[in-house]
């Protein structure tokens, strides 16, 4: 071996070695003998000399690793690439792959042809930006930052509209926005919207109206901004601002000066839509109008334009917060087309510049009935309050045992009814209501359990079949009604009752009560019938006529409880024989009705006639005929009769119709 000592060559010989025993870090022990110096003037003998230097590692393969490192790894010390993945062995170590695995990261790529090796997500880097191709959102455009200002998941580096906004990034070079902006002006409407709509991308506030394109309903209409109901139509110039109305329709605009309204005025026309227009035909009403015989139901409902049907007028009613008014004509109707709150007004002629109520003619009848139900007008829990006003109503519907479907188990006396209410607050007034006349048990009106009903001013009948076995005017069951200003007439069955009351507790005022049969061969008539309650009976007329057996007002079983009977005539025809005017609750049969004593009533003022029919009534029209009952009623705070005559204080009659 050559010697060398600072790069100086000293000399040549030969070199035996051997280690130390137990150093940590061994270093070869050389003995020098047989030097030849090169360079004499260093003098001295080197024999036996002991030199202690750090051995040189031996790489074998020139991987990089040494042969020792390699033998700990369990690589070939002799193979630069053990694995064969064209990555040497040294460099797997030092970036971290594995010598011994072809494809470190299991994703089917070998280390050397995988610029991610230790990425199993990750294998190509196509534009050699440092990042995937699976996760560069521009993998064929180095973009290291990876920008994407629109953030549509493609960067801006490789994107024609890097910003989003309809625009491309070479049109917003052309317009002067900014292709990294998608809203350049910040009126909050992107780029590409305000070119197609034909804003100004540039301008904030496009018209100068002073409202900034993105909360502008009209961008480009200086006189308008908002439109509070989406219809298309600018609130300044909207007739219903808040209420959507695209066709902007005005009728009381079209018929003014044009059309007059039934009264002979001229119609009052407004601003407002017929959407937002409480009364849209300017007649001064809050009306909608049915006409069955000249109405269309693709009408407006208007006094001009009635809509045919009862059902869509309600409907129309409702949505307007109208009343409705039904001209002449047949109503076949269901009891489920009535809804809570809309009141229905009948016997107006065609035009409705006429109305007369209580006229069987064709000109002003207004006719409600039913061939299909034994109910006609059926309000079973209804939460509003309904007014019907000037209808004839009537049934031709079979019997089908209703008594059955109804909520108690008392017997109402009815397999068929006209009007039945349960539940319900409806008043009824100036109208004629008629039971079935083929009915074998037949009602004209039937109150049920909380029928909170107001009866005015009509004529109610019983109606019925005249061999049937029972017909009655009106049938109470525990309902509060309040009966006024009737005639009620008991009607043609072997067996009928003006008024029969089970538990309930009405007050019954005024009223003429026909208990009279009007069968083929009647057998049993009743004026008014109860079995317990608190009714107030004050100032009615009561009679019966020509049946069997007959009592004008008589009780069916308990006493009354904290009732009143005052002023009242009670009668039969004809007079005398086995029959009486009046029967209580404890058997006894009075033909006095002066002296009449009911337990549990306060009885007082009460006359029994005793003359004949003619002399007591002008035939049926129900009109006192003489001097009886003339002035004998009190003041009930009725201010007309049936037949609408003003009552005179001081001055008031018995019945239903003032002398």
């Amino acid at each position: 071996v050559d010697l060398y000592c600072a790069d100086k060559k000293i000399g040549t010989g030969s070199v035996s070695f051997s280690f130390q025993d137990g150093a940590a870090d061994p270093t070869i022990a050389l003995k020098l003998s047989d030097i030849t110096l090169a360079d004499a003037s260093l003098g001295g003998s080197f024999e036996g000399a002991v030199l202690n230097i750090s051995p040189k590692e031996i790489d074998s393969d020139g991987d990089g690793l040494s042969d020792k490192k390699e033998k700990e790894l369990g690589t070939d010390p002799l193979k630069a690439d053990t694995d064969g993945d064209g990555v040497p062995d040294g460099v797997e170590v030092t970036n971290g792959t594995n010598p011994l695995k072809v494809d470190t990261d299991g994703d089917g790529y070998n280390d050397g042809a995988d610029a991610f090796p230790l990425d199993p997500k990750e294998w190509l880097d196509s534009d050699k930006d440092g990042i995937g191709d699976n996760s560069d959102n521009c993998p064929f455009a180095s973009n290291t930052d990876q920008t994407d200002a629109n953030k549509d998941g493609k960067g801006d580096a490789c994107s024609d509209d890097a910003d989003g906004d309809g625009l491309s990034n070479a049109k917003e070079a052309a317009l002067g926005t900014d292709p990294l902006n998608p809203d350049t002006d910040g009126d909050g409407v992107p780029d590409g919207v305000e070119v197609a709509q034909g804003t100004d991308p540039l301008k904030a506030d496009t018209d100068g109206d002073g409202y900034n394109d993105g909360v502008d309903a009209f961008p480009l209409d200086p006189t308008e901004w908002l439109d509070s109901d989406k219809d298309g139509v600018g609130d300044n110039k909207d007739n219903c601002p808040f209420v959507s109305n695209p066709d902007q329709k005005n009728t009381d605009q079209d018929y003014f000066s044009v059309i007059k309204t039934p009264s002979g005025a001229f119609v009052k026309a407004d601003n407002l839509g017929d959407a937002c227009d409480d009364d849209i035909d300017g007649d001064g009403l809050h009306v909608t109008y049915v006409d069955s015989v000249n109405g269309s139901d693709n009408a407006l409902g208007t006094f001009a334009a009635p809509v045919k049907s009862l059902k869509v007028g309600i409907d129309l009613a409702k949505k307007r917060g109208d009343a409705v008014y039904v001209s002449a004509g047949t109503y076949d109707i269901s009891s489920g087309i009535f809804a809570d709150g809309v009141d229905i007004f009948g016997g107006y002629k065609a035009g409705y510049s006429e109305r007369r109520v209580h006229d069987g003619s064709s000109d002003y009848k207004t006719l409600f009935t039913s061939a299909i139900s034994p109910v006609t007008l059926m309000f079973k829990d209804f939460s509003g309050k309904i007014n019907l006003d000037g209808l004839y109503i009537t049934n031709t519907g079979s019997d089908d045992g209703i008594v059955g479907d109804l909520p108690d188990t008392d017997d109402y006396g009815c397999d068929q009814a006209t009007v039945y209410i349960v539940n319900s607050q409806i008043n009824i007034s100036n109208s004629v209501i008629q039971g079935n006349a083929l009915s074998n048990r037949s009602c004209g009106v039937l109150l049920g359990t909380g029928a909170n009903v107001t009866l005015n001013a009509n004529r109610i009948e019983g109606s019925g079949s005249k061999n049937a076995d029972s017909s009655t005017g009106i049938s109470i069951v525990k309902a509060p009604a309040n009966i006024t200003n009737n005639i009620i007439l008991a009607g043609n069955a072997t067996h009928v009752t003006g008024i029969r009351m089970t538990n309930a507790s009405p007050m019954i005022i005024n009223n003429t009560i026909d208990g009279s049969s009007y069968a083929t061969s009647p057998k049993v008539s009743f004026g008014i019938s109860f079995n317990g309650g608190s009714p107030k009976i004050v100032n009615d007329l009561v009679f019966t006529n020509l049946s069997a057996d007959q009592v004008a007002f008589a009780c069916l079983g308990n006493d009354l409880t904290n009732a009143e009977v005052k002023s009242n005539l009670f009668t039969i025809f004809p007079q005398g024989g086995a029959n009486s005017i009046l029967y209580d609750c404890d058997g006894k049969f009075w033909n006095d009705a002066t002296s009449l004593v009911l337990s549990g009533a306060i009885v007082n003022g009460n006359i029994g006639f005793s003359g004949t029919s003619p002399s007591l009534l002008v035939d049926l029209s129900y009109g006192l005929a003489g001097t009886a009952g003339v002035d004998a009623g009190i003041d009930t705070n009725a201010t007309s009769d049936f037949n609408g005559k003003t009552r005179v204080s001081g001055k008031f009659d018995i019945g239903a119709i003032e002398k």
